[in-house]
């Protein structure tokens, strides 16, 4: 989709920018559609051109149904790499995987929009081949869950019998039942912490 143009007008002249680019000037970086090898390497590089740029906290802006477990643990272990700290908030939607990456933002500054969809549950199979190749795919599996269920419990304090409970099938969650569960922190319309301490609570 195209974006519309911003004009800008300083002492030097007039420049046109576009909606996200306003965006990333405010240090907020956006994972909107389905989490794939593109969508996850461009969320990197502008995530580790902000980190690069200072350590001021960034925000990742949610708005997914999930997807590659690869692709989306490369953005979770990128953003713990990262000196600044990464807040989370989620719009519309943060399912399966990108629900996951919502729960590894910075602690204390992971929220939702009031009326979002966030869904974990297990990775899922699609396997097909022959036996042998459907054995080594299902250790695969297996290994992902378990790898999976580890990351969620320490993102929300849970233990691992909990979050093997939530996502041995589809689990829908409300804004207000997922900072509950722990993966949210604070349930808000405004991903603006300006003013906020970490506990949600204005300072």
């Amino acid at each position: 989709m195209q974006q519309p143009a911003i004009m800008r007008r300083t002492s030097h002249g007039t420049n046109w920018t576009t909606p996200e680019s306003e965006l990333f000037a405010e240090r907020a970086v956006a994972i909107n559609g389905p989490i794939n090898a593109e969508t996850a390497m461009a969320a990197i590089l502008q995530l580790r051109y902000l980190d690069r740029s200072s350590s001021d906290p960034v925000t990742l802006l949610i708005n997914s149904p999930g997807g590659s477990v690869s692709d989306a643990m490369a953005v979770i272990d990128f953003m713990r790499g990262m000196r600044s700290p990464v807040r989370t908030h989620a719009l519309g939607v943060a399912a399966s995987m990108a629900a996951v990456i919502l729960a590894c933002g910075e602690p204390g500054f992971r929220s939702a929009a009031p009326h979002a969809d966030i869904l974990v549950h297990q990775p899922m199979s699609g396997i097909s081949g022959q036996v042998s190749d459907i054995e080594i795919a299902a250790r695969s599996i297996i290994r992902k869950k378990e790898m999976l269920a580890g990351v969620l419990a320490e993102a929300t304090g849970r233990g691992l019998e909990a979050i093997e409970a939530a996502t041995d099938r589809d689990t829908w969650l409300t804004p207000d039942e997922a900072k509950s569960f722990g993966i949210i922190d604070r349930v808000s319309a405004d991903w603006d912490y300006e003013g906020v301490c970490c506990d949600g609570q204005a300072c």
